[in-house]
């Protein structure tokens, strides 16, 4: 079932998520609407926090076929390069924006599927920028945070009027 994506100023997104306790049916099927409506709304990333959610739990998919979705439950980032690279970036909790973020070039993330197994992968490039957004949306950090006040109200603004 697609979900409805939760935009800014939703408070929501600025939480901290809570962790997965046990891999229930509820949390299988919340992980499946998510990877639906990432598909829906055309993301290659969603996480708990934009569905309404307060949840660890974020999807991704950057294959070039959108057929390879992924599930990361409890995820956290234990390396990162110290390469940088600025690439541009866009949100589904922010629609229409995009904005140049640098970010490190290769993460290692540990995480639960939703089978319950454990896995460490590195992750580099696409996967890599895409992992480290949606981990930020668990920990309550957005992607228009390194910008000036003045900027980031500028952008929340105009996402609202746009919903008018």
């Amino acid at each position: 079932m697609r979900l409805p994506i939760v935009t800014v100023p939703a408070p929501i997104l600025r939480q901290k998520s809570t962790k997965v306790e046990s891999i229930t049916d509820e949390i299988k099927n919340l992980c499946d609407n998510m990877i639906e409506t990432m598909y829906a709304d055309k993301g290659c990333g969603l996480a708990a926090p934009q569905i309404g959610v307060s949840k660890s739990i974020f999807i991704m998919d950057y294959s070039k076929e959108q057929k390879e979705p992924k599930v990361y439950i409890n995820p956290e980032i234990v390396w990162m390069s110290d390469n940088y690279v600025a690439n541009q970036e866009g949100c589904l909790s922010f629609p229409g924006q995009y904005l140049s973020i640098s970010r490190p070039e290769k993460i290692v993330l540990k995480y639960v599927n939703e089978k319950g197994e454990q896995f460490e992968d590195e992750l580099e490039s696409l996967a890599s920028y895409c992992a480290q957004h949606e981990y930020d949306h668990l920990e309550g950090i957005l992607f228009i945070d390194n910008l000036s006040k003045a900027r980031q109200r500028f952008i929340i603004e105009k996402i609202q009027n746009i919903k008018q």
